[in-house]
């Protein structure tokens, strides 16, 4: 009987999706769905992370040696930047190209934003 090889009919059909997969899609929708009855407050508590959790102080509180009298905010949990990136690079999108050491890249930059600041604003009729 010979093993290997090419077999008429054998293997998966095309278009037929494996029951792990199947399984995985199923859970993917229920995910989504739970996910989406509670869109609002997941995404207010994910800015309240982002923004981090403050108190404000209405002390004297000294800086640098000296007093002050006034109004604060004190972090009693730092804003979380990571959170903060990330949720701007998915609504606002990532930037394309990163502003860094490069010296041309700086330069035709500033050129870009003062072209943009040149032009005269459009108006809505």
């Amino acid at each position: 009987m010979p093993r290997g090889g090419y077999r008429r009919g054998a293997g998966k059909k095309k278009g037929k999706k494996h029951k792990k997969t199947l399984e995985q899609q199923a859970a993917l929708e229920l995910m989504r769905a739970m996910i989406g009855k509670e869109f609002r407050p997941l995404m207010e508590a994910a800015l309240d992370a982002a923004k981090g959790l403050y108190v404000y102080d209405n002390r004297t509180f000294l800086y640098k040696g000296d007093k002050y009298k006034g109004i604060r905010k004190v972090y009693k949990k730092a804003p979380d930047a990571k959170l903060l990136t990330e949720m701007l690079d998915r609504f606002i999108g990532k930037v394309a190209t990163p502003i860094g050491d490069n010296k041309d890249g700086l330069k035709e930059l500033t050129d870009r934003i003062a072209d943009i600041l040149s032009k005269p604003a459009k108006t809505t009729q």
